[in-house]
């Protein structure tokens, strides 16, 4: 087949893959995971900037801030989240496509991947609001940027692969230990076969943890001076005064320690702490009807929903 007709195919495949997405979207508002209220909840936070309950250690904030525009045009945060969703999945659509071109594959492996795509990140997006998609998409596209033929004499393919892995952690937590390991052991293969320039790869590798550290930096700062202190006088302060007022390690704190230790096995869905101290709590400032949360639930996703919310009475 000629390469004219497969970037044809190759563009009809992206018409495809975006409405298959938006009918996904639209006709499954009411399709719901667990996470996916608490995702809503926590951008309604940001949107109306109540950042004392926005900012937290187990809900990554980019998935709830690509919410935040939608919310400020006046649309419910259902179809916030679904819109959410399909940025994700475009992104996911793209940087798989991008990662199959930079690891050299031929023009009719990408239309195929394609059109596998277009056929099942539809079904993913009825079913699910989470960062997977994004998270999984930002990192194929840092990937990408590390594998390219061009990596080691392009600074830009440097500084976008960092970039990437930053917002890939602030899409999910995960991303930082494996965006460092994965950047680190890809710049030892650039090193072990390239012996004419080694001294590239490791400039290109400063800049790429450099960028990534920039990106990623400013909310671990904002998580730690949240929650250090919360975490110390926990013991003078209202127990639900926030997601670290805890009597127990905050997931936040804990989060954090392990991605900086490199922890490949780090997952805010499995942290052992418990929500509040011992005594059930209602996050509610405003007097408004609470749903009551008991101290045994470690599901934060009841944590942020902080009562009967708008969007899904209890």
């Amino acid at each position: 087949m000629a390469e004219s007709k497969l970037h044809f195919w190759l563009r009809l495949s992206w018409v495809v893959a975006y409405v298959l997405m938006l009918v996904a979207a639209l006709n499954h508002l009411l399709r719901l995971n667990t996470d996916a209220i608490a995702y809503m909840r926590v951008a309604e936070y940001w949107s109306t900037g109540n950042f004392d309950f926005a900012v937290n250690g187990y809900w990554g904030p980019l998935l709830s801030w690509l919410m935040v525009p939608f919310l400020w045009l006046g649309v419910s945060p259902l179809f916030a989240g679904k819109m959410a969703m399909l940025i994700s999945g475009g992104v996911f659509f793209h940087g798989s496509l991008f990662l199959v071109r930079a690891v050299g594959l031929r023009l009719v492996d990408e239309l195929i991947l394609a059109f596998v795509l277009a056929l099942m990140i539809p079904g993913w997006m009825a079913e699910n609001v989470t960062p997977d998609l994004l998270v999984a998409g930002l990192m194929a596209f840092a990937l990408g940027q590390a594998v390219s033929q061009d990596w080691l004499m392009n600074r830009w393919r440097s500084l976008g692969g960092g970039a990437t892995w930053g917002l890939a952690y602030l899409a999910k937590a995960v991303a930082l230990p494996v965006g460092v390991v994965a950047s680190v052991l890809l710049a030892l293969c650039w090193r072990l076969g390239q012996a004419e320039n080694r001294s590239a790869v490791w400039r290109q590798l400063g800049q790429s943890l450099g960028l990534f550290a920039l990106v990623s930096l400013p909310w671990i700062v904002v998580l730690s001076l949240k929650c250090l202190p919360s975490f110390r006088s926990a013991q003078g302060r209202p127990p639900a005064a926030d997601l670290c007022s805890l009597s127990e390690p905050p997931p936040c704190i804990a989060a954090l320690a392990a991605a900086l230790a490199g922890a490949f096995t780090i997952s805010f869905r499995i942290v052992p702490f418990p929500i509040f101290s011992s005594t059930d709590a209602s996050l509610s400032a405003s007097g408004t009807p609470l749903l009551r949360i008991s101290s045994s639930n470690i599901r934060a996703c009841a944590l942020v929903m902080s009562g009967n919310p708008p969007f899904l009475r209890i």
